[in-house]
C-alpha cells in the first residue's frame, strides 16, 4: 500500500509543478526573451510526460483500482488530450473487476460513471465546436 501512496505523492508533485508552469505561462508577466517561453513550454511537456509515466506505473501496479484510472483520464482531459483520456478509460474498463455483491465497494461503477460523463462532455464539446463553426461561417 505504501508504494501506491509514494506513487500518488510523486504524481501530485509532478502535477503541481506542471500546473504552476502552466499558470505562469498563461497568467504571468510577458516574457522578455523568446527562449525563456520556449524553455518553459519544453519543461511543461517534460513534466506532463513524467506524470504520464507515474500514472502508467500506478495503473500497472494496481490495475484493479478504478480511482487511479479515473485520475489518470482526468489528467489527460485537463491537458486537452481527449484521445489519450479515452484510451485510458477503455483500458480501465478491461482491468477493473466488477463487484461480487452489492456490499462491496464497486470501483467499476465509479469507472463507468466517469467514462459516461467523459463521453457526454465530448459530445457536448463537439456540439459547441460545430455551433461555433456554423456561427463563424455566416
Amino acid at each position: 500500500m505504501s508504494s501506491v501512496n509514494e506513487i500518488r505523492a510523486n504524481a501530485n508533485q509532478i502535477l503541481r509543478q506542471a500546473s504552476e508552469l502552466q499558470n505562469a505561462n498563461m497568467f504571468g508577466p510577458p516574457k522578455k526573451k523568446k527562449n525563456s517561453s520556449e524553455h518553459s513550454s519544453v519543461k511543461l511537456d517534460e513534466l506532463i510526460e513524467s506524470a504520464r509515466h507515474v500514472y502508467e506505473r500506478m495503473v500497472q501496479l494496481h490495475p484493479e483500482e478504478a480511482g487511479n484510472w479515473i485520475r489518470y483520464a482526468h489528467f489527460e482531459m485537463k491537458n486537452g488530450d481527449v484521445a489519450r483520456a479515452r484510451n485510458v478509460f477503455e483500458r480501465a474498463v478491461k482491468k477493473v473487476p466488477l463487484a461480487d455483491d452489492e456490499e462491496e465497494d464497486d470501483g467499476a461503477e465509479q469507472l463507468f460513471e466517469a467514462f459516461a460523463e467523459f463521453e457526454q462532455w465530448c459530445k457536448d464539446a463537439e456540439l459547441c465546436k460545430l455551433e461555433i463553426e456554423v456561427a463563424l461561417s455566416r
